[in-house]
């Protein structure tokens, strides 16, 4: 072989060379975006993770509210049930007494 050849053979492993480390470089650089991209969308994902917990604790606490609102409503129904003329007038002798005499009038309308 010639000294022509050589230098053709030199000149293309050079352009190898040089087309390795350009993928080389262009792996690298997809490596990187990659990472970066994936720490972006790890911390969206957290950051989404952490409001729904606080969503989740907020609604548990709503829904505690609603259960102890209606264990409430249900207290004073069942109050408002044992309620009677005669209890609420007990201590009041007055108000016992007009109560009375308008059921009796009532009762003389009705008769009539």
């Amino acid at each position: 072989m010639n000294m022509v050849t050589y230098k053709k053979q030199i000149e293309t492993l050079k352009n190898q060379y040089v087309d390795v480390s350009n993928f080389e470089a262009n792996l690298d650089l997809f490596k990187q975006d990659i990472l970066k991209a994936s720490d972006f969308e790890s911390k969206k994902k957290d950051s989404a993770i952490d409001r729904l917990d606080k969503t989740i604790t907020c609604l548990q606490q709503i829904k505690d509210d609603i259960l102890l609102w209606e264990k409430h409503v249900s207290s004073m129904e069942k109050k408002a049930d044992k309620l009677t003329v005669m209890k609420l007038t007990k201590s009041s002798p007055v108000v016992a007494g007009l109560i009375a005499k308008s059921q009796t009038n009532q009762t003389n309308q009705k008769v009539s």
